[in-house]
C-alpha cells in the first residue's frame, strides 16, 4: 500500500528492495529504467562492469526473461 502512495519511482524501488527479503531468500540490488539507467534499490554499491554484464545478458534474454549470472551469484 505504501508503494502506491508515492509517484516517485526511486522511492518505490527502495521500498521494494526492503520488502523482497521477506518474500524469498534473495535480494533486490538495483533496477534498470529504460530511459534513465540504473537505480540502486538499497544503499549498497554496484560495480560498473557488473552492471554492464547484466545489461548485455538482459539484451539476450529480452522480454522472454530467463536466468542470468550476476557477479559471483549463480542466478539473477
Amino acid at each position: 500500500m505504501r508503494m502506491i502512495d508515492s509517484g516517485n519511482e526511486v522511492r518505490i524501488l527502495r521500498l521494494a528492495g526492503t520488502a523482497v527479503p521477506s518474500l524469498a531468500p534473495c535480494r533486490l540490488l538495483c533496477a534498470h529504467f529504460v530511459d534513465d539507467g540504473w537505480y540502486l534499490a538499497t544503499d549498497d554499491t554496484a560495480d560498473g562492469p557488473l552492471l554492464t554484464g547484466v545489461e548485455t545478458q538482459l539484451a539476450v534474454v529480452s522480454s522472454a526473461g530467463g536466468a542470468i549470472v550476476v557477479g559471483r551469484d549463480t542466478w539473477g
